[in-house]
């Protein structure tokens, strides 16, 4: 049940994130947004340690926390194609997640 809590809590911080920064428009709501969803992996980092779970996982998920990121600060024409590579890494992560059990 604890495992399931904290792998909804990290999956939810980084949505959370990515809606803060596409809706919010100023700097501060962006910065805000980036800051929860560094959390989220930070979060993600001290649970895949604590129980010596496989780190594998950990880079697709920092990879898609990134892409994602910058997508939200950076407006350009071809951000929807990098933001849905930002999506496929953090569902890489759900993968590798469910997978371990």
């Amino acid at each position: 049940m604890k495992n399931k809590f904290m792998f909804f809590v990290i999956i939810g911080m980084i949505i959370l994130s990515v809606f803060i920064i596409n809706y919010g428009q100023t700097t501060l709501l962006d910065c805000i947004g980036a800051a929860i969803g560094l959390a989220g992996g930070a979060l993600a980092v001290f649970d895949t340690i604590k129980y010596s779970r496989r780190k594998v996982a950990l880079i697709p998920l920092w990879i898609g926390i990134l892409i994602l990121i910058i997508t939200g600060f950076i407006q350009f024409k071809g951000v929807i194609v990098l933001a849905a590579f930002g999506f496929a890494s953090l569902g890489l992560y759900i993968y590798f997640r469910l997978k371990e059990k």
